[in-house]
């Protein structure tokens, strides 16, 4: 063995390479409805529709090509450090995960320290309470990313995803990009 920890014969006990993929991921497409407010607190329902590229189910959380997504979402505006934020919460339900039907928990803080950029702190949790096999699943991911508003139609997105905690749960870090367009 060298200096640097290196040695001419192989490791006894090496594990085999990680399983890994590049490509065409998940979209989804859905709409949501204001259900009213009470107090400064705005609730509104949400629906969407997720598919994946039948390569990407594998390493997605899908057990199947589509999934129903359904939500009950409460919205707050505030002030933080004297610049406009925002908490939003989610409740919901999801379709054929990879281990059943989950229950999903999300939520986003995100404050305003310009007038063109947006800093979001989120957390998003996921339990199959109902597991379609013998083992469980909960899952727990973070994320952080900034927002830029290129007009007032268009925005981009840039941060990172870590899930640090789960069962039965992909271990995920990476980058997150997406265009917003406001209509």
């Amino acid at each position: 063995m060298d200096f640097q920890g290196s040695s001419s014969a192989p490791a006894p006990f090496s594990a085999p390479p990680a399983p890994s993929y590049a490509g065409l991921g998940l979209g989804s497409i859905g709409a949501r409805v204001r259900l009213g407010e009470i107090a400064g607190y705005y609730f509104s329902l949400e629906g969407s529709l997720r598919a994946a590229s039948h390569s990407a189910e594998t390493y997605l959380d899908m057990r199947d090509f589509l999934q129903v997504d359904a939500r009950v979402q409460m919205f707050h505006s505030l002030e933080t450090w004297g610049f406009p934020a925002f908490l939003d919460a989610q409740l919901g339900y999801r379709s054929r995960g990879q281990n059943g039907d989950e229950i999903r928990a999300d939520l986003t803080f995100g404050v305003r320290p310009q007038p063109a950029v947006l800093l979001m702190a989120q957390s998003f949790t996921a339990i199959a309470p109902w597991p379609s096999t013998a083992s469980s699943f909960a899952a727990q991911k973070f994320e952080v990313s900034g927002v830029y508003d290129l007009n007032r139609t268009f925005s981009v997105q840039l941060g990172f995803v870590y899930a640090p905690f789960g069962v039965n749960a992909p271990a995920e870090r990476g980058i997150v990009s997406a265009v917003w367009a406001r209509f």
